[in-house]
């Protein structure tokens, strides 16, 4: 059935194009992207050697998108608050002393207006598990996630009995994000996050026919589960609280994400993103608060490898409330919501089968599955508890609940911390 390991691609140039352009964004031998790109191209089916040149180096983009989609989807998820839970301001109308300038702990993952307080900090870190269930709407357990479908193959033709092509994905990440932040003055708080990242993929192809039957039991296109551990994309940030009312107020925030994290490893996004965030919140046993921001990337993210598809950008917002549970316990409520911009989004094209012979006719046809233009939209609810368990330490647990996403999607991702105020 297929043609295996390429050994007749001197059929055809476009074959040898294939395996030059699902790599064109040279990866690290021994990489995830290695890895991920040798297994597609190992699992094209046997007629992809008469699709025309034109269109040759399109159906081997679907390689770059997932490959892409997923590295962003780890390295720009939320990484957690920028404030520490426990914030003060200084007293100079009745006590002379600093005391607490709200009562409950804020936010897991969004941020208030207050800032630390000056002299003050926090340090600690967020967990975060994600296993991604579904890409472009399909789910990536049970076989429902097709690369090729629709495929209508002249008899003649090596491989006229595939229909589909469905893959089993299983694909996870676990972040470690440790941050410090610390008051600069009353109202300026600056801080770090260094995230360390562990991303694991499996993968598991095989070709059914009309009927759904698997042409190639106990043959599937595998690549065994691989896994790599590093470092992530370096945050640093600086927030100012500009104007004070009600227990809140007004502020902004920059935050500056470094790619540190390995791209080839799917542990970073690869280019540098600066974000502009507006913060707006008010104090009380019931404090709302929302967020609007933009984030601009100092270059682009390919999903297809000439350029042609990519994702730049992002535009983030948030609304939420904390409630005081007690005078230890705060709940929090959020709706988070980003954009990626310019690109994102998986969609089908028909290719065309083109006779060895000038003139003759046509092969047959089939839908693959390629990165196409316009943004995507992520939307998530995120309810989380931060407990106060002795002194200034804090202890969080909280869900993000994907509501909307349909590029690499993890249903729902676990997130516990523990902070300690200083």
């Amino acid at each position: 059935m297929r043609m295996r390991p390429w050994t007749i691609a001197a059929v055809s140039g476009e074959l040898l194009a294939l395996s030059t352009t699902v790599g064109a964004q040279t990866a690290a031998a021994g990489s995830l992207k290695s890895a991920i790109s040798n297994w597609v191209v190992q699992s094209l089916p046997p007629f992809i050697f008469l699709v025309p040149a034109a269109q040759v180096a399109r159906a081997g983009d679907i390689a770059t998108a997932l490959e892409e989609l997923t590295g962003l989807q780890v390295s720009t998820a939320p990484v957690g608050s920028a404030t520490g839970g426990f914030t003060y301001r200084f007293d100079s109308k009745d006590t002379q002393t600093w005391v607490r300038s709200a009562d409950t702990f804020g936010p897991l993952f969004s941020e208030r207006a207050l800032t630390t307080g000056k002299g003050y900090g926090s340090v600690g870190f967020n967990y975060r598990h994600s296993h991604y269930n579904t890409v472009a709407g399909m789910d990536l357990s049970d076989g429902s996630f097709l690369s090729l479908k629709n495929a209508q193959i002249n008899a003649a033709v090596p491989g006229s009995a595939i229909s589909t092509s469905r893959t089993i994905m299983d694909v996870s990440s676990d972040s470690m994000i440790g941050f410090l932040v610390f008051g600069v003055t009353n109202d300026v708080d600056v801080g770090v996050a260094i995230p360390l990242v562990r991303v694991s993929v499996s993968l598991d192809q095989s070709f059914y026919n009309s009927a759904g039957t698997d042409l190639e039991p106990g043959r599937h296109t595998v690549m065994p589960r691989t896994s790599s551990s590093g470092i992530g994309d370096v945050l640093v940030f600086g927030k100012y609280h500009f104007l004070h009312a009600a227990g809140g107020g007004l502020a902004g925030e920059v935050t500056v994400q470094i790619p540190s994290g390995d791209t080839d490893n799917l542990r970073g996004a690869g280019v540098t993103r600066t974000s502009l965030l507006a913060i707006a919140s008010r104090g009380g046993k019931v404090s709302p608060h929302a967020n609007f921001g933009y984030e601009l990337w100092s270059g682009k993210a390919l999903l297809a490898n000439n350029g042609s598809v990519y994702a730049q950008n992002q535009l983030k917002y948030a609304l939420g409330v904390e409630l005081e549970a007690n005078r230890r316990v705060t709940v929090v409520v959020d709706l988070l919501g980003r954009r990626l911009m310019n690109g994102g989004r998986l969609g089908y094209e028909t290719f065309l089968l083109q006779s060895a012979v000038p003139g003759g006719p046509s092969l047959g046809s089939f839908q693959g599955l390629v990165p196409i233009a316009g943004g995507l939209n992520e939307v998530s609810i995120a309810p989380s508890v931060k407990w106060n368990p002795w002194k200034r330490a804090l202890v969080s647990v909280g869900l993000l609940g994907s509501l909307v996403n349909d590029g690499v999607r993890s249903n729902v991702t676990p997130v516990l911390g523990f902070e300690w105020s200083f």
